[in-house]
């Protein structure tokens, strides 16, 4: 079983990606990435509340995590994943896959995600 990514806790952690990491955007996602100097990747999630309300932001969060989980990410990076409005709109049915799909090709512009071998 694969194990959780840990998060990024600290505003000044989250300041640090945002100012100094990569970035690409998706109608869905704003993803930044930065390397750290740790073994592991750590992932920081904003979801706002115009994505919707508290159950609709802690689904798209638990979504981001199972997705981010589930990808072959390199190690050594903090990631920061922004939820932009119309991932609240995503129907219940396929939405894991489409928002894999999504961070997949942003992580891909990131340069992040290892070549499968």
């Amino acid at each position: 079983m694969l194990s959780p990514l840990p998060s990024i806790k600290r505003t000044q952690d989250f300041q640090k990606v945002f100012k100094k990491g990569r970035h690409a955007v998706s109608p869905v996602f704003v993803v930044y990435a930065l390397a750290n100097d740790l073994n592991v990747s750590r992932i920081g999630l904003s979801v706002s509340k115009k994505v919707g309300g508290a159950v609709v932001r802690n689904r798209v969060k638990r979504l981001v995590r199972e997705c981010c989980r589930m990808m072959n990410v390199r190690s050594g990076y903090d990631f920061v994943i922004v939820a932009r409005v119309p991932v609240g709109n995503l129907p219940k049915d396929g939405a894991l896959v489409k928002v894999r799909d999504s961070l997949e090709g942003l992580f891909k512009k990131v340069l992040v995600i290892k070549d499968k071998q």
